[in-house]
């Protein structure tokens, strides 16, 4: 009987080791990608809705349910389209939260970045190149990769002035995760992704462009009221308002609605300052400047105002202006009256 004693605590004895040394292994290799699925899905936890019907806003078009619910608990990695789209519709920036990236992560960000350089300098045959690259090697989310090919597919024949097409591209990537007015005309009332709102900037103005003035106008409203609502980081905001609110004004400006014209500029100014941005600053001071010329708003020592503000702005941009020399010769004013 002592003899079996012996032999089971030598056995046991073994088995716990292999147990110890198994585990030992299993969180070496696994750890930090343990550890990352958490601290993600710890961050989403937190700041994700507790509504059935609210989380189904988020997740719709992005993931299944499964999925999202595998990723809330941190039993399945995301990758960084779809984690950066499930913050996006809960209105934050991941700029400046603490995410775990992987490294096909990094590799997804160094495609975007280049094709989008490529397209921002007109160098659409390498961009159409690097596509095809970047639709061979990311293998993840497919649907939202597939809505940022269309994307900038758009964005190339759209540049190339091939208005139709790019139309095309646009619908067929707000198909991709579900926000295409076509079938969902309640789209407003959801939160959006900032891909998802890009692709509506772009609809918008290509309607304009096409001719579909009114309707483009009133979708334009719904759209600037969304993005109060459900943008709340500042960050955010300030990369898509002021596209939006620039469109608006300067259709008020050319249909000579210049009271609505200034106040919209004035809503996207406001909202310049608050965030410490110069994104459509350029746009939204000279429409503001013209408005007030054209409209005979305000008094002329506040439409003089307005007229400097439009040089400094353009002067950022443009090393060549001589603010001084050209407030003098525009406006009839020393340069000091406006500091």
């Amino acid at each position: 009987m002592q003899y079996y004693i012996i032999v089971f605590k030598l056995l046991y004895n073994i088995a716990f080791k292999l147990l110890y040394i198994k585990l030992v292994l299993i969180k070496n290799k696994f750890g930090k990608e343990t550890s990352g699925y958490m601290k993600n899905s710890i961050l989403l936890r937190k700041l994700c809705p507790k509504t059935i019907e609210q989380q189904y806003n988020i997740y719709d078009g992005l993931c299944s349910k499964y999925s999202f619910e595998k990723i809330i608990e941190g039993e399945k990695k995301v990758d960084i389209l779809l984690l950066r789209g499930i913050l996006q519709r809960l209105g934050k920036s991941t700029e400046n939260l603490e995410i775990l990236l992987q490294e096909k992560d990094y590799i997804q960000i160094e495609y975007e970045e280049m094709i989008e350089c490529f397209i921002e300098e007109g160098r659409y045959k390498e961009a159409e190149e690097k596509i095809v690259s970047y639709e061979r090697d990311c293998k993840e989310s497919e649907n939202l990769k597939q809505q940022k090919i269309h994307q900038w597919r758009a964005e190339i024949f759209f540049n190339k002035k091939g208005y139709k097409i790019s139309y095309d591209e646009v619908e067929m990537a707000l198909n991709c995760t579900k926000r295409n007015l076509r079938r969902n005309e309640t789209i407003w009332e959801l939160p959006m992704t900032m891909t998802e709102i890009q692709l509506h900037q772009q609809r918008l103005e290509l309607e304009y462009l096409l001719g579909n003035t009114k309707q483009s106008q009133e979708e334009a409203k719904k759209l600037e009221r969304a993005l109060l609502k459900f943008v709340t980081d500042k960050e955010l905001l300030v990369k898509v308002y002021p596209r939006t609110i620039s469109f608006l004004a300067n259709h008020c400006y050319q249909t000579e609605g210049y009271e609505r014209c200034l106040f919209y500029c004035k809503k996207g100014i406001d909202i310049l300052r608050w965030t410490d941005s110069l994104l459509y600053g350029i746009e939204l001071f000279q429409l503001q400047a013209n408005a007030m010329k054209e409209g005979k708003l305000g008094s002329e020592k506040e439409r003089k105002q307005a007229d400097f503000e439009a040089y400094a702005m353009e002067s950022l941009y443009n090393e060549e202006i001589q603010l001084d020399e050209v407030v003098e010769k525009e406006i009839g004013e020393e340069l000091w009256e406006f500091i």
